[in-house]
């Protein structure tokens, strides 16, 4: 009489694996999942659904069009996200993103000429701008006079919108703002600034740096054009324009500067000690190793990480006189500034055509193996690179790769490091097939929690892992998205004997929600 055999399958910690063969595959590990997320204790279950934090799209750019860049979370005392996106930066507090801008300049005329299609706008006191600059102008009476495009100065007083229609009389009111754009490659970097009474963030844009306070964002003037060498002398108001800001120590640093117009793409400078507006001469180090270009600075374990596309760099020390530099290694880098994402305990960086790595202050640690043939067999776009983005949320890396030949994420692999000894992946896409982009955690003045991450083409930043949300709302309304998971070949540990198998049972927890749930064998 045949003896039966009872075989378990209740372990999934090993994740995705797309290394090894499909017949050789650990008995937790899976050829194939998606959207799925695995219990460290055993089982697994569909991932939380995803809806949009704003209720309207961001600067009311089109489904398709939208090109986010960094997302940020500024713990003010009222914290804010920060977004750069589409050449602007927006910031919100809950539901509704909004420019940031400088203070208004109060409007005192506007007249429109048909003739010349222009609408010429007054201002009260000289107003700053420069031709080519984007400016809102908002609260005119009649409000046809509202407008937002770039503009051109015709005096100290005034500037005009070409091939703008008002056709009617300016009445009353206004308030022109210069909203803050970005030039830089990957948009705007973002730091934090706080100091017994005052709290800011720094954000680096391409061009001039910009102090935001959380209503109003204050210019910086160009650093170099003003260098101040006594360190008992200092000013208020500069900075240097940079792609790459970050707070460390006691001091603002920038990386790969632009001084006098010239690009210095593997400089970092550092400010005055405490006078974080306050730059001196000599105050910078240029790290010619490692190939040309900073892609990233992170402050990290009381040391300045800065990464380039094959290389990382540790500055140590506290002052001028003791700041060095010490090469960790000259084998990977961050692929570009949004691939790079820090947590308590490690820093994880994308390095291509290498994958995810971690840093933990003592060794580089490869976290991407069981996924590696990913970019082994051509499956990530080589040509997209610029869109990988990794970011910490909710406790877990989120790496989102272009595949094929699509030039936005594709799809998010998750690595969740509290799975095995050495963490395990599985594999995100939203309800219409796409990655995520760079993401981040956000609490609310209430305290409320939100994982964010960004459409990478839909102007709207979504809330992910809502575990009792159970469809996606990723730009137009619920729909459902699909979700599977594939176990590895079963031969109860005896490939070569001969076997009967009856029918499986299967446990699943019991929900409020009707599902459909389909077993292929």
């Amino acid at each position: 009489m045949s003896r039966l055999s009872l075989l378990r399958t209740d372990d999934f910690t090993g994740g995705l694996n797309l290394r090894a063969d499909p017949f050789q595959l650990g008995r937790t590990e899976s050829p194939d999942l998606l959207n799925v997320d695995i219990d460290p204790r055993g089982g697994l279950t569909v991932r939380g659904g995803m809806t949009k934090l704003n209720t309207s799209a961001i600067g009311g750019v089109a489904n398709g069009s939208f090109t986010p860049k960094a997302l940020y979370a500024w713990d003010n005392v009222t914290p804010q996200v920060l977004l750069s996106a589409n050449n602007n930066v927006y910031s919100a507090t809950t539901t509704a993103f909004t420019n940031l801008s400088e203070a208004g300049i109060v409007i005192t005329n506007a007249t429109y000429s048909s003739f010349y299609a222009t609408t010429t706008y007054t201002t009260a006191t000289p107003h700053g701008f420069s031709t080519g600059d984007t400016v809102a102008v908002t609260g005119v009476t009649p409000s046809a006079y509202d407008h937002t495009s770039q503009v051109v100065v015709a005096s100290a007083t005034q500037f005009y919108f070409t091939y703008f229609t008002a056709g009617v009389a300016y009445s009353s009111g206004g308030i022109a703002r210069r909203l803050v754009k970005t030039t830089a490659p990957f948009g705007a970097s973002f730091t934090s600034w706080s100091a017994s009474s005052e709290s800011f963030a720094y954000v680096a844009t391409g061009g001039n740096s910009f102090k935001w306070d959380g209503t109003t964002a204050t210019l910086l003037n160009d650093a170099s054009a003003a260098y101040a060498d006594d360190y008992a002398a200092p000013v208020t108001g500069y900075a240097p324009k940079c792609r790459l800001i970050a707070s460390h120590v006691d001091r603002l640093w920038c990386a790969y500067t632009n001084e006098g117009g010239v690009d210095y793409p593997n400089r970092v400078r550092f400010s005055h000690p405490i006078n974080r507006e306050s730059w001196a001469t000599n105050d910078y180090i240029d790290i010619v190793e490692g190939g040309s270009g900073i892609t990233a600075i992170i402050p990290f374990n009381g040391s300045l990480l800065v990464f380039k596309k094959r290389a990382v760099f540790s500055i140590l020390g506290y002052s001028t006189d003791t700041f060095q530099v010490v090469n960790l290694t000259s084998e990977v880098g961050a692929v570009n500034p949004l691939s790079v994402v820090a947590t308590e305990a490690a820093v994880y960086f994308f390095s291509w055509p290498d994958g995810l790595f971690k840093y933990d202050g003592q060794q580089f640690m490869d976290l991407f193996t069981a996924i590696r043939p990913l970019i082994q067999t051509g499956q990530v776009n080589n040509i997209a690179q610029d869109e990988i983005r990794v970011a910490d949320i909710n406790h877990k890396i989120w790496v989102s790769l272009p595949l094929g030949v699509d030039t936005e994420a594709t799809a998010t692999y998750i690595y969740d490091p509290s799975l095995r000894q050495s963490g395990a992946w599985s594999k995100y896409q939203t309800s219409d097939g796409k990655g995520l982009g760079s993401g981040c955690d956000f609490v609310t003045s209430t305290g409320a929690t939100y994982n964010l991450a960004c459409h990478p083409s839909n102007a709207y930043v979504l809330k992910v892992d809502q575990l009792s949300v159970y469809q996606d709302d990723v730009g137009t309304c619920l729909s459902n998205f699909v979700s599977y998971y594939t176990t590895p070949w079963q031969d109860a540990n005896n490939v070569s004997n001969r076997k009967m198998w009856r029918r499986p049972d299967f446990v699943v927890k019991q929900t409020s929600l009707a599902s459909n749930l389909t077993l292929r064998f």
